[in-house]
């Protein structure tokens, strides 16, 4: 879930629970759980990462295409 206020982008802090990935940052996220919508889920998860509520009117549909990658690299290019 991307959220933006102010030009700023939302990012949480990964912690222990996601193995591979603690320390890094990355945008809040999480899975559908049985009987949930995609916009109830991404309320849910919302919360129980950031803390943060929003409204289903705040929720803007956005196509499914999502690429995940590690730009940074050690000479300090990307």
């Amino acid at each position: 879930m991307l959220i933006v206020k102010d030009n700023k982008v939302l990012l949480v802090r990964h912690g222990k629970a996601a193995m591979n990935l603690t320390g890094t940052y990355g945008l809040p996220a999480g899975g559908i759980e049985g009987g949930e919508t995609e916009r109830e889920a991404a309320l849910r998860e919302l919360f129980e990462e950031t803390g943060l509520h929003a409204d289903f009117e705040d929720l803007i549909e956005y196509p499914n295409s999502i690429y995940v990658g590690d730009l940074a690299r050690k000479d300090g290019t990307t």
